[in-house]
């Protein structure tokens, strides 16, 4: 029994839906799957450290870095290249299949967002307590990795400089690093000489 051009035409539409829509990127084809072409998420970024090719990232800082158990990875550093990248330089990251939220060739994903957002809230805050925003980003570190011996010393520009939960929240997403409460009384880096 031959197939009407109408079932033919129907199934090729079928197929090329699959083929286009169910690739399964990061997956193993099936027995059904036919020669495509795919949009691959990529985004341009700054290696915090010595990356090899194809190797797992996260965003951290605005920066590709390694997995961290608080930082999942986001994508891959560019398969095709011949040579790692070094910290500082650039790379593409092509991000996993199915993470970004967007596709116009002008995408979002999720932990850029997260990031861009925390870096606004950061900014504010440093224009506040007139600071910028990497002498906090280090104290806040500085703090932490103490244990809560190391603080932002300074004069009575210090003095009643309040840092409010949430600067904690914001912190892991631009650094990676986990917070963990040091005092009962809220953690605050700042300290004045006054």
């Amino acid at each position: 029994m031959s197939k009407t051009k109408q079932q033919k035409a129907s199934e090729s539409m079928a197929q090329h839906q699959a083929s286009v829509h169910g690739i399964g990127i990061g997956t193993k084809p099936g027995e059904e799957a036919v020669r495509d072409a795919i949009h691959i998420a990529v985004v341009p970024l700054i290696a915090g450290e010595k990356l090899e090719r194809a190797e797992p990232v996260t965003i951290i800082g605005g920066k590709a870095m390694r997995p961290t158990d608080n930082a999942k990875m986001v994508g891959l550093v560019d398969p095709w290249l011949h040579i790692g990248v070094l910290p500082g330089e650039r790379c593409w990251v092509f991000l996993e299949p199915g993470s970004i939220t967007s596709l116009r060739h002008d995408w979002t994903h999720p932990a850029l967002e997260e990031h861009d957002h925390a870096m606004a809230w950061m900014e504010t805050y440093a224009a506040d307590v007139k600071k910028s925003v990497q002498v906090i980003i280090d104290s806040a570190t500085r703090y932490i990795e103490s244990h809560g011996t190391e603080h932002n010393h300074g004069g009575s520009e210090n003095e009643g400089l309040y840092v409010p939960e949430e600067f904690w929240h914001y912190w892991e997403l631009i650094t990676g690093k986990k917070y963990s409460q040091i005092s009962e009384y809220g953690d605050h880096f700042f300290s004045c000489s006054c």
